[in-house]
């Protein structure tokens, strides 16, 4: 755990207090809770790019594993802030358009314009050197187990507390409909996108990353050149060989003296 003994003495603590109705053992959840998210919006900036932001991606919208995986370059609609999901768990029948908020509609431009530079004529948004040609294991053991599945729970929990309602939720996350009411229901990709805006709001926010959004709902961006930016072992991710824009946040609380805001170019400012 990356909280050590205290936190594993803390979480003992919270499963006693669930089972005693204890509100101290509650408010310990809390903060247990709010610090490994934190802990996480921390880490997942210290990793290469295209893993950073598939993280991130996933964290942001709740998308299963292999549909994040296997995201597009030619699915992705940037005019008009949505990815096509054409094979979703369900199958083709389940196929559904993904509204993107300005924070993810960011990041997935920063793919789409970096993908084809990492590994050419690659159709992947997070392409990878494996079989596939995309990045197909998402274990990574610098986010404590906070991979995969358990970011579409997470994402889950924080749209709710954000004020997304259940029936939009559910719509953003391509839920079955459970009830004939719910099938009745087609809100609009534009509908959606607002209660997508206020969940990455919130979702940044609670991985410490709130600061980096602009009003408008963008992410600040920096101008970084070589150097500016390095891997906890001093080497380079891929994406600052050479001098490029990128989202950043510093990983040690301190900026890099040359961080001008680029109104209206594509952020990347706090990874």
């Amino acid at each position: 755990s990356a909280f050590g003994a205290s936190g594993q003495a803390a979480e003992a603590m919270v499963s006693v207090g669930r089972v005693m109705g204890d509100p101290a053992a509650q408010a310990m959840l809390n903060r247990v809770e709010a610090e490994r998210l934190r802990a996480w919006g921390k880490a997942v900036l210290g990793l290469h790019p295209v893993r950073r932001d598939l993280h991130l991606f996933m964290i942001l919208t709740g998308m299963r594993r292999t549909s994040a995986c296997e995201a597009r370059i030619d699915d992705l609609d940037l005019g008009t802030k949505r990815l096509h999901v054409p094979k979703p768990k369900g199958g083709a029948q389940r196929a559904f358009d993904l509204p993107l908020s300005g924070p993810l509609a960011d990041l997935l431009g920063q793919r789409q314009s970096e993908s084809p530079r990492l590994h050419r004529k690659s159709p992947w948004l997070f392409p990878a050197d494996s079989k596939s040609g995309h990045v197909a294991e998402v274990a990574q053991w610098e986010l404590d187990g906070l991979t995969g599945h358990a970011l579409r729970h997470t994402y889950a929990t924080l749209a709710l507390q954000a004020g997304v309602p259940i029936a939009e939720l559910k719509f953003l996350l391509n839920h079955a409909a459970g009830n004939v009411t719910m099938g009745y229901l087609n809100p609009s990709l534009d509908h959606l996108r607002g209660y997508q805006e206020r969940a990455s709001a919130y979702v940044l926010d609670a991985l410490g990353l709130g600061e980096c959004l602009l009003e408008g709902g963008s992410l600040a961006r920096d101008d970084l050149q070589r150097g500016d930016f390095q891997y906890h072992d001093g080497s380079l991710p891929m994406s600052l060989i050479e001098p490029k824009t990128y989202v950043r946040r510093a990983l040690e609380g301190a900026r890099p003296a040359r961080c001008p805001v680029l109104p209206g170019r594509l952020p990347q400012s706090c990874l």
